[in-house]
């Protein structure tokens, strides 16, 4: 007994490789795609249609929500890109424009500052029109009602004309004149008169009639659905294509609206210094002109005064017109990016 558990034992702690052997792409391939087919295939070309029509809503609503999206993103990088603007001008440029005034110094007078915006709207913002569709079991039903009772008078009025009835009753139902039309009716089968045989083949064939034309309609508003939601299907997809290309154009913009904010905000420090600077060279040199000013002073002036030109320059440029970047924007965001940054490599050269 010993020996069988020690056996036993040896055997579960030996350890057991597994091997997996991968699949094939065809065999997974085929896991993903045959159930998909058997089930489309299984589904009425009605329900096929109100499948597309959903798919449909469902994309274009999806895109809708990301182009909002993405304009309140941008929205909310427009409102740091007027903040840092603001900041710019009340912290650095209107101050030193002050004192260049004291100076007499002409420079470029600026208006009121303003926020800036981008034109974000499409043009074509026109949305796809997602129709509703009917199953045509309404239609059908009342189609086949109809038909059912135009064949019913057609018949009562085939069976009294041939054996010499009047048509119309004459006072309310006529149980007699209706079984002779039940027993003509049986007649056109090859039987005999038998009242019974004749509603049942009245009755059998109304159903069917009506059995017909109930699918018919319904058929054909099923093909005209699958019609409808193919073209809408087709519309979806362009209309999704034309908002993904917006969506990369809107994502360009605010990689440049970002960009400005952070140039921006890098004129504003260095400004902010060279106001700090000047102000002392002025209270220092006691001068109340240009004119007067070491040379030094002087440069440094001139300096700022291309600095405010080139990022007022960036300020002033609108960014985007109708969801697109404009290309003045792009050649200014590189000036002004040049620009700064050769001024840094001078302080630290």
């Amino acid at each position: 007994m010993s020996e069988k558990i020690l056996d036993d034992q040896l055997v579960a702690d030996e350890p057991i490789e597994i091997v997996e052997e991968p699949e094939s792409t065809e065999s997974v391939e085929s896991e993903k795609t045959e159930p998909v087919d058997a089930e489309t295939s299984k589904m009425s070309k009605h329900d096929l249609a109100v499948g597309k029509i959903e798919q449909a809503k469902y994309q274009s609503q999806n895109i809708q929500d990301m182009m909002a999206e993405c304009m309140h993103n941008i929205d909310l990088d427009m409102e740091e890109f007027n903040l840092e603007k603001r900041k710019l001008y009340a912290e650095a440029i209107d101050p030193i424009e002050t004192i260049l005034d004291d100076l007499g110094v002409d420079h470029v007078v600026h208006g009121e500052v303003t926020d800036s915006s981008v034109e974000l709207k499409d043009l074509d913002d026109a949305k796809v029109e997602i129709s509703e569709i009917s199953s045509g079991r309404v239609k059908g039903a009342f189609f086949a009602i109809l038909s059912a009772i135009v064949l019913l008078v057609g018949w009562c009025y085939a069976a009294t004309t041939s054996l010499g009835l009047s048509f119309v009753p004459q006072n309310g139902p006529d149980m007699e004149k209706l079984n002779k039309v039940l027993e003509w009716t049986s007649t056109q089968i090859g039987q005999g008169a038998n009242a019974n045989i004749g509603a049942t083949l009245l009755i059998v064939t109304l159903l069917v009639l009506m059995f017909v034309v109930y699918s018919i309609v319904v058929h054909v508003r099923a093909s005209n659905n699958l019609k409808i939601a193919d073209s809408i299907e087709s519309e979806v997809d362009t209309y999704c294509t034309n908002k993904e290309e917006c969506k990369e154009k809107m994502a360009v913009v605010r990689e440049h609206i970002q960009k400005s904010s952070t140039i921006i905000n890098d004129y504003r420090v260095i400004l902010e210094e060279l106001y700090f600077g000047l102000k002392r060279a002025v209270h220092i040199e006691k001068h109340d002109s240009f004119g007067d000013l070491h040379a030094k002073t002087k440069a440094e002036i001139l300096t700022i005064k291309e600095l405010i030109g080139e990022i007022e320059s960036l300020t002033d440029t609108p960014i985007a017109k109708y969801g697109v970047l404009t290309d003045d924007v792009i050649d200014r965001i590189v000036s002004a990016q040049e620009m700064i940054s050769s001024y840094i490599k001078k302080i630290y050269s």
